[in-house]
């Protein structure tokens, strides 16, 4: 379970946010109030310009980053997915914070795919944050290796062949 540690003031008057922040695996902290979300971002995104750079657009996206992550020692999930299963709330402060992380996500990842050429980049986008969010939660219950195999070769189809266009 994460660690949870509250500060600030509140004034009971709707005023002032009490800022939460919440500890969770690999160093990764939520904190709300605000909505500031201090996960590493910048360490995701120098990894994600380094695998831009990269030849394969499969390693463009982060795919095989994601991949390196899963099969990473101690692996537990997903840390944002975790912190949000434990805070359930729409209204808490670590909801709101990895809602704004996973939005942050979704538009960079929109982004990457949007320079490849893919289109809709919109609808890929959605595709890879789900196929994403599901090797995240297996990568911790069966075979890593076959999670991440499968992972990597559903966002080559999906690079293959993108998404088809959906409504938002």
């Amino acid at each position: 379970m994460p660690e949870v540690a509250a500060g600030g003031e509140a004034d009971g008057g709707g005023g002032a946010e009490r800022d939460v922040q919440v500890q969770v695996p690999y160093g990764t902290a939520v904190r709300g109030g605000g909505a500031y979300v201090d996960d590493g971002t910048g360490d995701v995104e120098q990894r994600i310009d380094h695998q831009e750079r990269r030849a394969e657009r499969t390693e463009g996206v982060g795919a095989r980053a994601v991949a390196d992550g899963i099969r990473s020692p101690g692996f537990r999930g997903c840390a944002f997915l975790n912190a949000v299963a434990e805070y359930p709330d729409p209204d808490h402060p670590v909801h709101r914070a990895v809602l704004a992380h996973r939005q942050w996500f979704l538009e960079t990842v929109t982004g990457l795919l949007g320079r490849a050429g893919l289109e809709p980049a919109d609808a890929t986008g959605r595709h890879f944050v789900m196929l994403r969010d599901g090797a995240m939660a297996a990568g911790c219950l069966f075979d890593p290796g076959l999670i991440c195999e499968t992972f990597v070769s559903g966002v080559e189809s999906l690079l293959t062949t993108g998404a088809p266009a959906t409504r938002a």
